[in-house]
């Protein structure tokens, strides 16, 4: 398993007000990075891509499945849909996911670990499909690794170009090479001529 957490397993309701205070740590820490990007004026280096943008820009198309991969925390750079929701380190961005981030961070201290990710890859970067909590909370905690299914995006091959399938096509073509190219100007004159019959 990649990912594993150490940390203090606390029983009952103070489990509970762990989670709590861990979320209002998040929070906090996502918005300090925040406001230190805005005072960088780079707010875009606090956000995460866009998948579907960084597709298209990468020229990625086919797809292939890459089976279930350890994948290091840094690595993961974006998201499938919901790239608003965290920052570029997977802090939490919004207060609504407060239940569903405290659920993922009990149940990581009760278990040591947590369910693997669905992610996509493109390039050397990783794109979260399904799991952003999950991604988020072990952030959070400083876990480096994590169990992941992966799915890699790449740029289509571009076909050879085909040999000449005979000697003789192999001539034509080493021809049509050497044959000069005529002037824009002489062939619009002898086009014209052709026209009015002065060239037969």
């Amino acid at each position: 398993m990649a990912w594993y957490f150490t940390g203090l397993v606390i029983p009952g309701l103070r489990l509970r007000e762990r989670s709590e205070a861990d979320f209002a740590d998040a929070r906090r820490r996502a918005f300090l990075r925040r406001i230190g990007a805005l005072l960088r004026r780079d707010p875009g280096s606090n956000r995460l891509l866009r998948f579907e943008q960084v597709k298209r820009e990468f020229g990625a198309g086919g797809q292939v499945y890459l089976g279930m991969r350890s994948v290091p925390v840094s690595k993961i750079v974006g998201s499938v849909g919901r790239h608003r929701d965290f920052d570029r380190a997977f802090l939490p961005a919004k207060d609504h996911l407060r239940e569903r981030w405290m659920r993922v961070d009990r149940m990581l201290r009760r278990r040591g670990t947590l369910p693997p990710v669905d992610l996509y890859k493109v390039g050397d970067g990783y794109f979260v499909l399904d799991g952003h909590h999950r991604v988020s909370v072990a952030s959070y905690h400083g876990i480096e690794q994590v169990d992941a299914r992966v799915v890699e995006f790449h740029r289509p091959s571009v076909p050879e170009a085909r040999p000449p399938r005979t000697r003789l096509d192999a001539r034509r073509n080493r021809a049509r090479e050497r044959e000069p190219e005529r002037p824009a100007r002489k062939v619009r004159a002898l086009r014209s001529a052709d026209a009015t019959g002065w060239g037969r």
